[in-house]
């Protein structure tokens, strides 16, 4: 794989899920594994075609964006992903392509939240963490905190694998612990792992940042676990920006700095 450390882009984090996961089998449990591999390469190829065109300025019809999920969709193999995303995108674009304020963004984003759907039904079907490995993975491994929103496992998932190939421990709180409806057991859990990690990250995606929808702001869970974090530790405190490449001002975020690698477990 070819990685540029200042740019982790969501196809080499797709990749890099198809291309590890067997070597996790101890940790993990995963059935269909080759269909599983094979969605997450479909998906690193089929989002190449997007991620570094965020901003085009290119006025594009419904009929020409057709034809760009058409041409992209070649690439992929597995018929009910390309199904999947090709009738989800569509229609959720649709009325998009009637705005007079369309942007080729408001468009995109679509594209990234269907797969990210996509992921989350296939995770939760035939994906499956070992509880009992939760130690093993932490052991004399710097901790770092993963907030998100738990609509984004399978890019979680991709940066857990990323951090252990670079001697780091990722957090991830529904690998281990799954949701539930007590907050109370939540934020206990929470709690202690907060305190146990050294660094923080947030995940800054459309489904975490909701300034897409009108809000301008962070989801409840991440706002709370951001300041938590501050009550314990005042620094290492960085975000991972798959929002909005051109880096939205949100006041919660002002003090942390941009992730660009992961070094011997360390966030540079």
């Amino acid at each position: 794989m070819n990685y540029n450390p200042e740019k982790l882009s969501r196809s080499y984090l797709y990749e890099l899920v198809a291309d590890s996961v067997d070597e996790l089998s101890d940790f993990f449990e995963v059935r269909e594994i080759k269909r599983f591999k094979q969605i997450f390469m479909d998906s690193a190829a089929f989002v190449e075609h997007f991620e570094n065109d965020i901003y085009s300025t290119k006025d594009y019809s419904y009929e020409e964006f057709d034809v760009l999920i058409k041409s992209a969709l070649k690439d992929t193999l597995d018929d009910e992903f390309k199904n999947y995303i090709f009738s989800s995108v569509l229609e959720q674009t649709s009325e998009k392509f009637k705005s007079k304020t369309k942007t080729f963004k408001s468009i995109v984003v679509n594209v990234f939240k269907a797969i990210a759907n996509f992921h989350n039904n296939l995770i939760s079907a035939i994906f499956h963490s070992k509880p009992k490995s939760f130690s093993l993975f932490k052991t004399n491994k710097p901790k770092t905190f993963l907030s998100y929103a738990y609509y984004d496992k399978g890019i979680s998932l991709a940066l857990f694998i990323y951090f252990y190939l670079h001697d780091g421990f990722l957090y991830v709180n529904w690998m281990w612990s799954g949701a539930n409806d007590d907050s109370r057991v939540t934020k206990e859990q929470l709690e202690e792992q907060l305190s146990q990690c050294s660094q923080f990250l947030f995940l800054r995606t459309i489904n975490s940042e909701l300034e897409y929808y009108g809000a301008n702001h962070i989801r409840q869970w991440c706002s709370w676990e951001i300041g938590n974090y501050y009550t314990k530790h005042k620094d290492k405190k960085f975000l991972l920006n798959f929002y909005d490449r051109k880096g939205t001002v949100n006041d919660l975020l002002s003090t942390f700095k941009e992730f660009h690698y992961v070094e011997k477990g360390i966030i540079k």
